[in-house]
């Protein structure tokens, strides 16, 4: 699944103190520690199902538009072709600050979709109101049910068999909130906890230094996991194992606006980051393309342009290398209606 984004926006990679994720809250989870395992709220049977007519997948004829229109963003599901709306997958109020009101969409060939509703206010506050944030999943008959609560973000392997979430518990007994990668089946049933980041609070659960939160980008195969985790002016890539708990190595790091923009098949990422002269100024000086994987975590740079455009530099980065984008200028697919289009995601 790629997300298609128009050209000159960003998606947040991490979470500071007194950031606003977006609008739209759920019932938040209790104040108890956090075990090893959780169960998702979803049942544990697949959604999938199988054409009887002999027409194509619906994940596979549609993408998943995020819209705007008089103060209200949608995630509707599009013809790729027409460019019609088949239906509304989920509405809210948009944010008073600008943001997005949703964040990991997920569609499966199936036409299962995955996706994140911020909750309300803080990253973390006073009421812990990140916990508000909810992974939806919605069947292709256009059902939708809780699938996790307090997810952060989310990624689903190519296989589609096995889904990823970053999620915040808070644990006030030990004056601290948990943020943990966790992964488990997409039909649901138990979660195992990958890497946990504490992030110790107050008493009533405000942080007491700034953090990141672990934003998951994409997978590598069905093993390994890149995740992002930066704040305000710095990102850094993390490569985190799915089959041995615990393990989590550091990779590339670059300034807030260095991100993952790529995968070379599944054994691959690729992180672009800005190149800097020497201080006091630090001008500008191009950027450089590291290719990331599991046994190289660290990464090695494989590609570098003098060029200080940075779109520039991600699509002729992506073709040298002949990564597949994760992130693509929003020029692929009609929408017909007069919202505005924020991302698309197929």
């Amino acid at each position: 699944m790629a997300l298609l984004l128009p050209v000159g926006a960003l998606v947040a990679t991490a979470g500071c103190v007194g950031a606003a994720p977006a609008a739209g809250s759920a019932p938040a989870p209790s104040a108890a520690p956090v075990a090893a395992t959780i169960t998702s709220t979803a049942s544990t049977t697949s959604t999938a199902t199988t054409s009887t007519t002999g027409r194509a997948p619906l994940g596979t004829t549609t993408y998943v538009a995020l819209t705007e229109q008089n103060g209200a963003q949608a995630l509707e599901l599009v013809d790729r072709r027409t460019g019609k709306r088949l239906r509304t997958v989920a509405s809210a109020d948009s944010p008073t600050d600008g943001s997005r009101a949703f964040g990991s969409v997920e569609l499966l060939r199936d036409g299962t979709v995955f996706f994140v509703r911020y909750g309300q206010g803080e990253i973390l506050g006073p009421k812990g109101q990140i916990y508000g944030s909810t992974l939806w999943r919605t069947n292709p008959k256009g059902q939708s049910v809780v699938f996790l609560r307090g997810v952060i973000s989310a990624a689903v392997t190519t296989d589609e068999r096995r889904i990823a979430v970053t999620q915040a518990s808070p644990d006030r007994a030990h004056r601290k909130v948990h943020q943990q990668v966790r992964v488990g089946s997409v039909g649901g049933g138990a979660f195992t906890t990958l890497k946990d980041y504490p992030i110790p609070t107050d008493a009533s659960g405000s942080p007491l230094q700034e953090f990141a939160t672990p934003q998951l980008r994409t997978w590598l195969g069905t093993s390994s996991l890149i995740a992002e985790r930066g704040c305000c002016d710095e990102n850094a890539v993390t490569v985190l194992s799915a089959t041995k708990p615990g393990s989590a190595a550091q990779g590339p790091y670059g300034d807030g606006s260095a991100r993952t923009i790529g995968k070379l098949g599944e054994r691959a990422a690729l992180f672009l980051r800005p190149v800097f002269g020497p201080a006091p100024s630090y001008p500008e000086r191009g950027f450089q393309a590291v290719q990331v994987t599991a046994a190289k975590p660290r990464g090695t740079v494989v590609w570098s342009t003098a060029s200080t455009n940075r779109h520039r530099a991600i699509a002729a980065a992506l073709k040298a290398t002949r990564a597949t984008p994760l992130d693509i200028a929003k020029t692929t697919y009609p929408h017909q209606g007069v919202a505005q289009v924020l991302a698309e995601y197929r």
